[in-house]
């Protein structure tokens, strides 16, 4: 039985906040405390249930309510922790949520008494190195991107995994996805779809100037490094979506496993396959 639940809607969807409350009402009935996400009780004028740290140490688990982005953030967040994180879609497509809004009073009585299953899912540490100094680390679960800032020219991108030369993509940029985040912006640049509990990095080239560009699946205990091979002006580095570090020529970017893995709760049953099929044959964009 979980004793302490965190729930972190998103405070700029007005459903999320909605859910929230009577998720708050819903998981105190059934005998455990509840708390909301910092932000969460600011939008909901509640401060008396927020959480009472900084971070999430002590949390049995935390409720998403939102899309795919809110859920990235939490992710990163509870990952070092160990915390296991179910995500509730109120947004789109919602490839990380395993429960729809709909779905969620018939499985909370479940949820709280412990009855679920957690998937652990391989992260990455991106750094971003400048003249041999480390000016960035960062966390993700979806994906680390290479690429144009502005419609400048095409950038040539070196890539190697560990000591092997991988490619170098005349491109506008380059894609390390996750098995996780091979269903994000990986897919949509033509990378293929890797069942998400398996443990590997796909580099994928965005828009490549090149007929034999094509992605590549390596193995997870490579580091991945980025080269600017050749000039060009206003690359960036931009993880899950969500970060981004402006970059120079001369940066380099090395991605690879994290020391930490994100723990997905899973309560509805459903396969990755089906739910890859459930989301692009009826995508709501």
């Amino acid at each position: 039985m979980l004793s302490q639940v965190i729930v972190a809607p998103h405070r700029e969807k007005p459903e999320a906040l909605r859910l929230a409350l009577g998720l708050v009402e819903e998981i105190r009935r059934r005998g455990a405390r509840v708390y909301l996400e910092t932000e969460g009780a600011r939008a909901l004028s509640l401060p008396e249930l927020a959480w009472p740290r900084e971070d999430w140490t002590g949390a049995d688990a935390v409720v998403v309510l939102g899309g795919d982005g809110a859920l990235l953030h939490a992710a990163r967040r509870a990952a070092p922790l160990g915390v296991p994180v179910l995500g509730v879609n109120v947004g789109r497509l919602g490839f990380l949520a395993d429960v729809e809004a709909s779905e969620l009073p018939s499985m909370l009585g479940r949820f709280v008494e412990g009855g679920f299953a957690v998937e652990a899912r391989m992260m990455v540490t991106a750094r971003l190195v400048r003249d041999r100094e480390e000016i960035g680390a960062y966390l993700a679960l979806n994906d680390v991107v290479v690429a144009r800032s502005t419609y400048s020219r095409i950038a040539r991108l070196e890539a190697r995994a560990g000591a092997s030369i991988v490619g170098a993509f005349p491109a506008d940029g380059l894609i390390v996805a996750t098995p996780t985040g091979s269903t994000a912006y990986s897919l949509s640049a033509g990378g293929p779809i890797v069942h998400p509990l398996l443990d590997c990095l796909v580099i994928t080239p965005i828009c490549p100037h090149s007929l034999a560009a094509r992605p590549v699946v390596v193995r997870p205990e490579d580091a991945i490094t980025i080269r600017v091979d050749g000039p060009a002006d206003d690359l960036v580095m931009i993880v899950d979506g969500q970060q981004s570090h402006v970059m120079q020529p001369t940066d380099v970017v090395i991605v690879e496993r994290a020391p930490h893995r994100a723990r997905l709760v899973r309560l509805s049953g459903r396969s990755p396959y089906a739910l890859v099929r459930e989301r692009l044959s009826h995508p709501e964009v």
